[in-house]
């Protein structure tokens, strides 16, 4: 490109494959020649902001991320249109552009033998009928823009799809111009563009965007108002994924149309606080939201008293909030306020740092009374009963310390510990309280770490044998045990366990990995072996 063609504001790539933008053109002091004084998406890249032998040309964002370069080392990039056809364009050439040169394997004695390619030019062009083209794959095609015509419009209006992640695009009015042209256009992905906001939006911007319903923003040093005013030109936008920004604080949500919104990702953005989230509440139809590395270290929901659901969220079923600063499990306990959530994904924040992953999951679904998924582990049955009965146990001293009692007419909890656990009353209806015996600490020597249990096989009418098991066994270890006091060949075999304590059904072990303490197995327990 000519440098009277290059426009401040243009975006570019050098040849060592490094991304920038033009500030100025012109003259620099008494050298020769004319120069693209630029800043570099890497601010490591450059050596000043602009200024050079005191004179300021251009100023930019960091103090090392200028520099002065020729023209000829920035490449400005290809129309939309003209990358879409050399991707899915047609190939005259017989092998569809294929380097038959590079096809071949070794055999024996290391002679090549050249592979024949079938079919090449067939799949061609059947990816080449551009009108029929609904996904369009165009990330780091070095993109610069529209160009001039309607090519898109006129030859593959039917994509319903975008990628133009990481290209040369420098506004949104020029990423408006191709996207005008593709009416049937759903879903729109311009993460890692470096794009120019406008003030005010145009009535052609906003028409632009009108039908998106899933639009990618990651990685563009975007702010809230930013990504609201992306957000004020597609009203039918039902996922929005903003991760990795300068997103400080959510306000203003209420001043633009997110009615139709239902997964918001946030992930990586430095949120001001959980005060911020609150400012979602009130999206009607948000059922997913994703705020993982977001330096939250609260959670607080709104109610009349800590057993009482908020009158945010009413749609949420699914949060992430790992890798947060949350040190307090009365965080966790918010969220059983939650009307339908269902889903909860937290791993690696401060207050499971000195617990087993086995234990904050127990700890996670026993204070959340409505989760069926857990960390990408569906719940069963049995995993709820085991985790509730259990944190029962942990916490029946501190429960009866503080008014706790198995008689109703007796039992006065303190509001204190109601707040700290607002379920253990609700799980003590359901399960009964927990005997004294078992809400002793338990020393952590070997001989508090084995357990005798009854190893009883339905099939037969023997009383079963008596064995003692370390806490730690897992059920795979369990199993081998029971294989080999009974004889028992089959691969199918399950186990289950008795209560010798509480009556009810039998519990399976139907996880392999789990240890025994995890099924909260005590002494005297039976284990019930079939096949």
């Amino acid at each position: 490109m000519d440098l009277e063609d290059v426009k401040l504001g243009d975006r570019f790539v050098d040849i060592k494959g490094f991304y920038g933008t033009v500030l100025f053109k012109g003259i620099v002091g008494n050298t020769k020649g004319s120069w693209l004084g630029v800043e570099w998406d890497d601010m490591t890249r450059g050596s000043h902001n602009g200024t050079k032998d005191g004179i300021s040309y251009f100023k930019t964002k960091c103090p090392t991320s200028g520099s002065f370069i020729r023209t000829k080392i920035a490449n400005f990039g290809v129309t939309c249109f003209s990358a879409i056809c050399d991707r899915y364009g047609k190939l005259e050439d017989e092998n569809a552009g294929i380097d038959v040169s590079e096809m071949y394997v070794y055999g024996q004695g290391m002679q090549q033998t050249t592979v024949e390619m079938v079919g090449a030019r067939k799949v061609n062009q059947q990816q080449s009928q551009l009108d029929q083209l609904e996904v369009a794959v165009l990330r780091e095609m070095y993109i610069y823009g529209n160009g001039p015509g309607q090519e898109i419009h006129q030859c593959t209006s039917n994509i319903r799809e975008l990628n133009l992640s990481k290209n040369l695009l420098p506004s949104m009015e020029e990423v408006a111009k191709i996207t005008q042209q593709l009416p049937q256009l759903e879903i729109l992905n311009l993460s890692e563009n470096q794009l120019q906001m406008p003030q005010n939006l145009t009535h052609k911007v906003i028409s632009s965007f009108s039908n998106l319903k899933m639009l990618l923003i990651n990685k563009m040093d975007l702010t809230w108002s930013q990504v609201l005013l992306f957000c004020k030109t597609c009203p039918n936008l039902e996922q929005l994924i903003a991760c990795y920004n300068h997103i400080d604080n959510l306000n203003n949500v209420d001043k633009v149309s997110l009615t139709n919104l239902q997964l918001l990702n946030l992930e990586g953005n430095k949120l001001g606080g959980w005060n911020q989230v609150l400012n979602l509440g009130k999206l009607p139809k948000l059922s997913t939201l994703i705020l993982n590395k977001t330096t939250i270290d609260t959670i607080e929901l709104p109610s009349e008293s800590a057993t009482d659901k908020t009158n945010l969220f009413k749609s949420l079923k699914s949060l992430s909030i790992s890798d947060n600063k949350l040190d307090k499990w009365t965080h966790i306990n918010e969220l059983n306020n939650l009307h339908q959530l269902e889903e909860l994904k937290m791993k690696r924040n401060p207050m499971m740092d000195d617990m087993t992953t086995e234990t904050a999951r127990q700890h996670i679904i026993a204070r959340i009374g409505g989760l069926l998924t857990v960390n990408n582990t569906q719940l069963s049955v049995s995993e709820r009963r085991g985790a509730e009965i259990d944190y029962l146990k942990t916490f029946g001293m501190v429960w009866k310390e503080n008014g706790g009692s198995e008689d109703p007419e007796k039992c006065q909890v303190s509001q204190e510990f109601i707040i700290m656990h607002p379920r253990y009353q609700e799980l003590v209806k359901r399960h009964g309280a927990a005997e004294s015996s078992e809400m002793k600490i338990q020393s952590s020597a070997l001989k508090y770490s084995l357990i005798s249990v009854i190893i009883e096989n339905v099939s037969s009418n023997d009383p079963g044998i008596k064995k003692k098991i370390p806490v730690t066994m897992t059920v795979q270890k369990l199993k081998s045990l029971a294989q080999r006091l009974y004889k028992i060949r089959s691969t199918s075999l399950k186990l289950a366990y008795k209560s010798q304590k509480m009556a009810g059904p039998k519990i399976e072990l139907d996880n392999e990995l789990r240890t025994v303490s995890y099924y909260s197995i005590e002494e005297g327990d039976t284990i019930c072996v079939s096949s």
